[in-house]
């Protein structure tokens, strides 16, 4: 077994035990139906093995892999993986060039083998109440404004999403793609419940759903409206 392929990763000085990571294999992956579902945006020029499995450890994910000499991606589980065979995954990581780091849509993948409970949907924090899972898109948005957090995309949670819409004066917030936030003060009209779709883990939390692809999981504050509010017109007018 090649040196690079049984990792032992410490975690901090928070944590006394170092970390196995194991290496499973080239797995073939599609930018559509993802095979590790998280982007850790830490595609970089300084990529490993190590700085990836690193990452994927300090979210609380237990699979990590590595495509395209420097891209990142994080799960507790391989989604409906097909392996490829070894050959495939030749491209060197932009960070160690002696290391492997998958290859265009082939991923070298790497697991502690731990079981982890899978994400479930927060019921909402303190305050906040679930309004399940909605559709979204680019060009129609069912939240209109986007808004980051101080501790970066990484560590987004539902608790996280929700306050940084709150401080903004928003009572709606919506998490999607595992690392983004989005805010409103209601719902837009384009926004239609969804029966699936809602399934990525947050970036910050592996135990929460933070929405899917086009997808949001979205709160609202307790006792706010998600719809506005209807227009009185006085007897003699019309609305234009």
């Amino acid at each position: 077994m090649r040196a690079e392929r049984l990792i032992f990763l410490a975690l901090g000085l928070k944590d006394c035990l170092a970390q196995t990571w194991t290496y499973r294999g080239c797995f073939l992956d599609d930018p559509a139906k993802r095979t590790l579902k998280l982007f850790t945006n830490t595609n970089n020029n300084d990529q490993t093995i190590q700085s990836c499995t690193g990452t994927c450890a300090s979210l609380g994910y237990g699979w990590a892999g590595v495509e395209f000499g420097h891209e990142c991606y994080c799960d507790n589980q391989l989604n409906g993986a097909t392996q490829a065979p070894e050959s495939d995954c030749s491209m060197p990581c932009r960070g160690n060039a002696s290391q492997v780091c998958g290859n265009g849509n082939r991923l070298s993948v790497y697991t502690t083998g731990k079981d982890y409970a899978p994400p479930t949907t927060n019921p909402g924090p303190n305050g906040w109440t679930s309004l399940g899972c909605y559709t979204d898109s680019v060009n129609a948005r069912s939240l209109r404004f986007q808004r980051s957090i101080d501790a970066g995309a990484n560590a987004m949670t539902v608790a996280a999403c929700t306050q940084a819409c709150k401080s903004a004066g928003f009572s709606v917030a919506g998490l999607e793609f595992a690392n983004e936030c989005f805010c409103d003060t209601k719902l837009q009209s384009s926004a239609t419940q969804a029966s699936d779709g809602c399934d990525m883990a947050c970036a910050g939390n592996s135990t929460e759903f933070c929405g899917g692809s086009n997808r949001l999981n979205v709160y609202k504050i307790n006792g706010a409206s998600t719809t506005p509010p209807a227009t009185s017109i006085p007897a003699g007018w019309r609305s234009l």
